[in-house]
């Protein structure tokens, strides 16, 4: 992920997996998510990567707690994603990657 965001971005990028942010969250985001501390251009925000296939209400509910925590913007990494899925998640401006494929960060100004 980090090659591909710094290929568009043109800028440096930092990604390093997030593991005192766990002990803060309920038991079952350990084992839903990877969750990573990134940086673009010394700028920081969460991203948080499902380990297996999740549906899109659990990810939007999952996301706004974690934001609500940290206190930082949540984008989602995903592998893939449909069709229906990315619009939903464009219509809802929630931020996000699609490995390789596409890109929306509303916080950053890219997309």
């Amino acid at each position: 992920m980090k090659k591909y965001l710094e290929k568009i971005l043109r800028q440096k990028v930092s990604i390093e997996e997030e593991k005192v942010l766990y002990k803060e969250l309920p038991l079952s985001y350990q084992g839903r998510y990877t969750i990573y501390r990134v940086g673009i251009n010394g700028v920081p925000w969460i991203a948080m990567k499902p380990k297996q296939k999740l549906g899109l209400v659990t990810m939007r509910r999952d996301r706004i707690k974690v934001e609500k925590i940290v206190q930082l913007n949540c984008a989602l990494f995903l592998e893939a994603a449909t069709f229906y899925v990315k619009e939903k998640l464009l219509d809802e401006g929630i931020p996000f990657i699609v490995q390789d494929k596409q890109m929306y960060l509303s916080f950053g100004g890219y997309w």
